[in-house]
């Protein structure tokens, strides 16, 4: 059982310690035109003809080009939306590359649950209606809400920045651990929902500051202790990003698909330690 630790556990803190949880935005491949004159067939076209999946090329481009549109024409309407009434938090964003299966983490009442598009959120009556990367949009008996992502400003801009802007914290306790994590992305973004089983993650703040961003066990707490972490440890830096900067955290959800390092640092109790992990 242990063995899935690295798959599970880590996975789940480089997507949700990263921005609560939340930023994978998937990319737009806008589809290029080029000029084609009609010519008779040739020996030479023959002998190269390719078989071509037209249709599986048009949908695979469909969900980029069309997600754009939709955002530019809603970019607009978001500041016109009332900030909702109801008593949650936007704990996380997890997108996915299909949008039916985007979903968000919200805290209600003390306790955090995964929701997906037109989900009614337990005990609210609230609809997911929009899943942005910061916001989303639901809909109290009829009316579109908007809710921001806890720890983010509602008028806050997201701006990528350079993730080697800010020095890294001099650790002054490091527990050096070597772990190599069998990951598969693609399985832990088709259920997203599965990362409560393993770690729930909440800011901490300080006034109008985030100080870091508290990690306790899900159901599986014997994952969670067996991965080195505490209950009520304090996340604060990630690959040697400020995690109390939301807009570097943010940044760091664009480089996630490619990490092969995850070099996570946490206060316990005043002290700093580091933990170490790479993906094959």
């Amino acid at each position: 059982m242990f063995q899935q630790l690295p798959k599970i556990i880590f996975m789940t803190i480089s997507v949700l310690i990263a921005y609560q949880s939340a930023l994978l935005t998937w990319s737009l491949y806008p589809i290029k035109e080029t000029p084609y004159n009609w010519e008779p067939s040739t020996q030479k076209l023959a002998q190269n003809k390719t078989s071509i999946d037209t249709y599986g090329l048009q949908k695979q481009f469909l969900f980029g080009e069309y997600e754009g549109i939709r955002s530019a024409l809603k970019v607009q309407d978001l500041k016109e939306v009332p900030k909702t009434r109801l008593r949650i938090s936007l704990v996380g964003i997890i997108a996915a590359s299909d949008p039916t299966l985007s979903s968000v983490i919200i805290e209600y009442k003390g306790k955090q649950d995964s929701y997906f598009l037109d989900s009614v959120i337990a005990g609210a009556n609230a609809r997911i209606d929009e899943i942005y990367h910061d916001r989303i949009i639901i809909v109290v008996d009829g009316e579109q809400q908007v809710l921001v992502l806890d720890g983010l400003d509602d008028n806050a801009s997201v701006v990528q920045k350079n993730t080697t802007s800010k020095p890294r914290r001099t650790s002054r306790n490091r527990r050096e651990q070597s772990t190599e994590i069998a990951l598969d992305r693609k399985e832990l973004l088709s259920n997203p929902s599965k990362l409560l089983d393993y770690i729930n993650i909440s800011p901490v703040r300080e006034g109008n500051e985030v100080k870091g961003y508290r990690v306790k066990p899900g159901k599986d707490a014997s994952l969670f202790e067996e991965a080195g972490l505490q209950s009520g440890d304090l996340a604060v830096e990630l690959n040697g990003v400020d995690l109390t900067d939301t807009s570097e955290a943010v940044g760091l959800m664009k480089e996630f698909p490619t990490m092969t390092e995850i070099t996570l640092t946490i206060d316990r109790n005043g002290e700093l330690n580091e933990l170490f992990f790479s993906i094959p």
